[in-house]
């Protein structure tokens, strides 16, 4: 398993020396080049991009400007959304995020102050995450990046888990280019059921984010927060 990391300048220094001795669990290859393809992961002196759409300019995963946009919304800032009501926890609290992805919803655990341990299994995304990680300096004490899946969780944390969703109706707005990319990237979740199961397991409290008009993914949900952007399901155990 490997994957294949362009570099849009040539690159020196104790940043890139530190992603170059980073123990991924998979083979990084690094090539010089000048342009990406849609879905190819680029490397400059800021950090990671993501080839974006024919016709789009490439995406920067940058996890300080998420953060910066997120605590401009007074309820993240406060930790007082439907995401901390559902997993419900406060500043200086930690919640396991087992679906990183580009970053979104593990950006607004972390403006509000929540610690955060996610989890990542597509190769060319966790790198995306751990790039950005370590050009901007973000604390390993905010945020604790790990490949693969969560498979314990000894402290009891609350789990948040955000399958790829479909719920078979037609859109009239595209998804943001950013998350357009990501589905040609990742494709879908074809074990969400299997996996969120398992998740089930292994907390107290289990939050799965939806569509807002697709089924539940398990059975017995406690409680739901919905809006007409998406739903997320609580479940106790």
């Amino acid at each position: 398993m490997f994957i294949e990391v362009t570099l849009l300048e040539e690159l020196k220094g104790p940043m890139y020396n530190i992603l170059q001795q980073f123990p991924w669990e998979f083979e990084v290859k690094y090539a010089l080049g000048t342009q990406l393809s849609t879905g190819e992961i680029g490397l400059d002196s800021r950090g990671p991009i993501l080839g974006a759409m024919p016709g789009q300019n490439p995406i920067r995963f940058s996890w300080n400007e998420q953060i910066h946009s997120w605590r401009r919304d007074a309820q993240c800032l406060q930790g007082k959304g439907p995401l901390f009501k559902a997993l419900g926890v406060r500043r200086g609290e930690t919640v396991i995020d087992t679906t990183m992805g580009l970053g979104r919803d593990t950006s607004q655990l972390l403006a509000a102050g929540i610690k955060v341990l996610a989890f990542e299994r597509v190769p060319a995304v966790f790198f995306l995450g751990v790039a950005a990680q370590i050009f901007e300096g973000l604390s390993k004490e905010r945020l604790q990046l790990n490949f693969g899946s969560c498979h314990s969780n000894p402290e009891n944390y609350p789990i948040f888990f955000d399958p790829m969703f479909d719920d078979g109706k037609k859109r009239k707005a595209k998804p943001n280019k950013g998350m357009e990319v990501f589905h040609q990237l990742v494709g879908g979740d074809e074990d969400s059921s299997e996996e969120a199961e398992r998740l089930r397991h292994l907390t107290k409290r289990l939050v799965i984010k939806r569509s807002p008009k697709s089924v539940e993914l398990l059975k017995g949900r406690n409680s739901k927060w919905e809006s007409k952007a998406l739903r997320l399901d609580l479940y106790l155990n």
